[in-house]
C-alpha cells in the first residue's frame, strides 16, 4: 500500500508513484534511507489541571525510535513524528479526572502508548518511545507553593497571622540593629531589590491567575483551581511585604502585630482583611478574598 504525503491511502495509484519517485529523491538528496530506523528526540510543554492547584503548566522530555518505509528519516520526517506525539500527549492530558499532579508518572506508560498508537496509524514502526520526565515547570512549582502557602494564612486566626508577622518584624529589627550603617544601607538596597523581585513575580503570578481565569470559562476548571488563583495575588504581596520590610518601615516604632490588633471593630472583626489586606465590612468573612475574620 502507498501512502501520500498527507499520510493516507486515498491517491491515485500514478500520483503515489509520483510521490514516491519525488520522497526517494529527497532521501537521496539527504542521505537519508527509507526504512531506516531514525531517532527522534523531544522536549516539550503541555498543560494538566490538577484538581487541586488548577491549571499547571508540565514539561516532559524523551525520544522515539522509529522508522518508515515511505518516509526518510530526514528533519521534515521528524518535525511530523515530534507533532504527532506532542499532539497526543496534550490530548491524553487535557482529559480530565486525571487525579493530583503528583502521580502523573503512573500515567507515562498510557502516554506511550497513546503516541505509538498515533505514529502507527501514519505507517511509522515504533522501535520504543521514552519518556523521560514529565514534571510541573517552575512557574507551576511556583504556583503551587504560592497556593500552599495561602491555605497556611487562611487556616490561621487573626491573632495567629498578628503574632506571626511580630515575630518577623522582631527579628528584622534585631538584624538591622547589629549593622554597622555601611551595613545597614547594603541591606536596605539588597531589601529594595528583593521586593522588587517579589512585586515582579506577583505580577507574574497574577498574569498565570488571568489565564486559569480564562482556562476556567473555556475547559470549565474546577472551582478549586479558582479559589487559587484568587488568592495568589494577595498571598505574594503579603509574602513579599513582610519578608522584605526592614525596621525602617516602621517608623513610628509600633509592633505590626498590635496594629493588626488594635485594628478592629467592637465585635472582634479586623478593619483589614489579614490576607488580602481589604477593608472588611464587620461581617465574619472578608468579602474580597473570602478569608474567615474571626
Amino acid at each position: 500500500m502507498w501512502y501520500n504525503i498527507a499520510g493516507d491511502d486515498s491517491c491515485h495509484p500514478q500520483i503515489c508513484v509520483l510521490e514516491k519517485m519525488i520522497m526517494i529523491n529527497l532521501n537521496s538528496q539527504s542521505g537519508a534511507k527509507l526504512g531506516q530506523p531514525f531517532r527522534v528526540e523531544f522536549n516539550e510543554k503541555t498543560f494538566y489541571t490538577d484538581p487541586e492547584y488548577g491549571l499547571l503548566e508540565l514539561n516532559y522530555s524523551g525520544y522515539a525510535d522509529a522508522a518508515s518505509n515511505d518516509r526518510p528519516g530526514d528533519e521534515g520526517t521528524q518535525s511530523m513524528v515530534r507533532s504527532l506525539i506532542s499532539m497526543e500527549i496534550n490530548k491524553a492530558m487535557g482529559t480530565p479526572g486525571g487525579g493530583s499532579y503528583r502521580n502523573l508518572q503512573e500515567r507515562v506508560g498510557s502516554l506511550r502508548e497513546a503516541a505509538a498508537g498515533a505514529l502507527r496509524a501514519k505507517g511509522f514502526t515504533v522501535s520504543q518511545i521514552v519518556i523521560a520526565a514529565l514534571q510541573p515547570s517552575e512557574s507551576a512549582l511556583r504556583l503551587i507553593s504560592l497556593r500552599d502557602q495561602q491555605k497556611q494564612i487562611q487556616a490561621m486566626s487573626p491573632q495567629e497571622l498578628a503574632k506571626r508577622v511580630e515575630e518577623a518584624q522582631k527579628q528584622a529589627e534585631a538584624a538591622m540593629a547589629a549593622l554597622t550603617p555601611d551595613e545597614r544601607m547594603r541591606a536596605e538596597a539588597e531589601a529594595r531589590r528583593k521586593m522588587e523581585e517579589d512585586m515582579a513575580k506577583m505580577q507574574s503570578s497574577i498574569d498565570m491567575a488571568k489565564a486559569i481565569s480564562a482556562a476556567a470559562k473555556a475547559n470549565a476548571t474546577p472551582p478549586g483551581a479558582m479559589a487559587a488563583a484568587a488568592g495568589i495575588a494577595a498571598t505574594t504581596a503579603a509574602t513579599a511585604t513582610t519578608a522584605a520590610a526592614p525596621a525602617s518601615h516602621n517608623p513610628a516604632g509600633r509592633p505590626m502585630a498590635a496594629t493588626l490588633q488594635g485594628q478592629q471593630n467592637p465585635q472582634g472583626i479586623p478593619a483589614f482583611c489579614p490576607n488580602c489586606g481589604a477593608k472588611t465590612k464587620g461581617t465574619r468573612f472578608c468579602g474580597a478574598c473570602g478569608t474567615k475574620l474571626m
